[in-house]
Order: C-alpha cells, then sequence, then structure tokens
C-alpha cells in the first residue's frame, strides 16, 4: 500500500501459477456462464471510484494486480460515506 500524491496504490502479488495474458483478458470481460477470476467485478468497483485497475502474470511465475485510487473529488467523497 502506497500513498503518492492524491493516489492510493495497492499492489498484491501472487507467487502461483499465473495465468497467460489471454486469460487474464478474458477474466476482465467476464464468461458467460459467469465464472473466471474476479477480475471484472474488481474491475467495475474500481471504475466506479475513479481508478485502475493492471494486472500482470505470465504462466509459471505467478501473478501482480495493481489498484490505483485517486483520493480527491468522487473516490473521497464514495469514501467517506461509507
Amino acid at each position: 500500500l502506497a500513498f503518492l500524491g492524491d493516489e492510493v496504490t495497492l499492489d498484491v502479488y501472487d507467487d502461483g501459477t499465473g495465468f497467460s495474458p489471454e486469460a487474464a483478458v478474458s477474466g476482465l470481460a467476464g464468461r458467460a456462464d459467469g465464472s473466471g477470476f474476479g477480475l471484472r467485478s474488481l474491475a467495475a468497483r474500481v471504475g466506479e471510484l475513479d481508478g485502475s485497475l493492471e494486472v500482470e502474470a505470465a504462466p509459471g511465475e505467478g501473478t501482480v494486480v495493481a489498484v490505483r485510487l485517486p483520493l480527491t473529488g468522487d473516490a473521497l467523497s464514495a469514501g467517506e460515506r461509507s
């Protein structure tokens, strides 16, 4: 967790089996049967707060998911309400 200016960044590292870039795109796009990595749901919530989501992964090398959220404007107001 890092605070840089008007942004907070949360990086989550996983040293598991990783997955291909194509699977990351599929996870963000969602699947018809509703299965996946949960990235679609996370991306939607991050987007509601005007943030960004980055996924870096490779088979056999683990995964890094980075969430960046602004600490101003609508995002700050939403956080104050909860």
